[in-house]
């Protein structure tokens, strides 16, 4: 699995998925966030004041960046491998 921009993970030295505690933090906040209504530029915003970037190491988070946060299987436990 690419990790490179996967905010929240990276691999260790044998090449295994492990969590980047930092990075889950802002994860976890994006969703709690959201689920407590804020907007998709609201969270954005926020990030941005506290100066936290993005998976691709940006300092300006976009909405469309947060929606594919919000909606990846892999965030939300819906991951499914091997499909075919």
């Amino acid at each position: 699995m690419n990790h490179n921009r996967f905010l929240g993970y990276t691999k260790d030295e044998k090449g295994q998925l492990i969590i980047e505690p930092d990075e889950a933090e802002v994860v976890k906040r994006i969703f709690r966030e959201y689920l407590e209504g804020a907007s998709l530029q609201q969270i954005g915003r926020g990030l941005e004041a506290d100066g936290i970037l993005t998976g691709a190491g940006k300092k300006k988070w976009r909405a469309e960046t947060l929606q594919k946060i919000l909606k990846n299987e892999k965030y939300i436990g819906d991951a499914l491998l091997q499909k075919t």
